[in-house]
């Protein structure tokens, strides 16, 4: 597989659980509780939960993976709007698997590649201070693009009153040996409390 055909995928993915999610600002609010779900459960089942639709204990009430203030640094996420009262969650997945087309790797390569890989993220042009989960086997991946497929994720959650209200810009680097660099970035709005999403 391409790294075209990959970041096309990566895409598709996005764009399927950000569907599943449900519109910007459907459900409020943003809590501590589903930022962290969020940032912990997208990788090891979130995800699946979010495609099938299913109610699974401990899932996160927002489409399965999201809080409704997760924001992605991707096309899909650009212009979104999130509350000032909000728990938000800046983050970003990567994974790795045996793509079909593509001469097959074990799981500790590709195990071995993910923890290699280094992500930086900006807000407003300035280094964002990260977690990072550790690497998981991605459940839910759909096994006629990959198998064997692994990820985790990398971003900051942050408490409501961090950000003022207004525009501000998202963006993340990743440099992965196998797979090469990459960047992205978005604009997000805070809506002040009582406005907008808020309201």
């Amino acid at each position: 597989m391409t790294r075209t055909k990959r970041i096309g995928c990566i895409i598709t993915c996005l764009i399927v659980g950000l569907l599943a999610a449900g519109p910007a600002g459907a459900a409020r609010p943003g809590t501590k509780g589903s930022a962290q779900a969020s940032f912990h459960a997208y990788i090891t089942g979130g995800q699946a939960i979010a495609g099938h639709q299913l109610d699974a204990p401990g899932a996160s009430t927002y489409g399965g993976d999201e809080s409704p203030a997760t924001l992605r640094p991707f096309e899909p996420w650009d212009k979104r709007h999130v509350c000032e009262t909000d728990w938000i969650l800046l983050v970003a997945a990567n994974f790795d698997g045996n793509f079909i087309g593509m001469e097959p790797r074990t799981n500790q390569e590709i195990l071995a590649n993910l923890d290699a890989t280094t992500v930086e993220m900006t807000l407003d042009g300035a280094p964002l201070d990260t977690d990072r989960t550790g690497s998981k086997r991605f459940v839910g991946y759909n096994e006629e693009e990959a198998t064997d497929v692994f990820g985790f994720q990398e971003g900051a959650v942050l408490a409501p009153g961090t950000l003022d209200p207004g525009w501000h810009t998202f963006g993340v680097s990743f440099n992965d040996p196998f797979w090469g660099a990459f960047e992205s970035s978005i604009r997000f709005y805070v809506d002040a409390a009582g406005t907008g999403v808020c309201a």
